[in-house]
């Protein structure tokens, strides 16, 4: 065989590896975790966490939790400023309504898509929607 045919298969050879780990590389990429888990006791890195200068407006968690169902009225859900969507909800009470999102009720589930908000961010977010009446 020829020195040129050599390299030349040598070239594809090499190529062919180079393609094959670049295939590798790109599915492991893609089947990897979103994220991890930390437990106590692990050395999980030196990311720190959020922090807050307190709690959020009942219009910003409106807007980054509760809008995609309130906003069109999702699966029934009682729109923002829609007097007719809240009138058998108003005769429940503020507590009621309040305990409906941090339980549940119906299709929306337990805090409602807002799962780092505290008691104090629901309440706001509730009377944010009911202010807009």
């Amino acid at each position: 065989m020829k020195l040129g045919s050599l390299l030349a298969l040598a070239g594809i050879v090499v190529s062919t590896m180079i393609f094959a780990a670049d295939r590798d590389n790109a599915l492991i990429d893609r089947i990897r975790p979103a994220g991890s888990v930390c437990l106590a006791g692990d050395e999980c890195g030196s990311a720190a966490p959020a922090v807050t200068s307190g709690p959020r407006s009942g219009q910003a968690v409106y807007e980054s939790s509760c809008f995609a169902c309130h906003g069109a009225g999702v699966l029934g859900a009682p729109r923002l400023a829609i007097a007719d969507d809240w009138a058998d909800r108003l005769d429940q009470g503020f507590e009621t309504l309040v305990d409906h999102v941090v339980n549940g009720l119906g299709a929306m589930p337990a805090m409602g898509t807002c799962t780092n908000c505290s008691q104090e961010e629901i309440e706001a977010s509730v009377q944010y929607m009911l202010d807009s009446l």
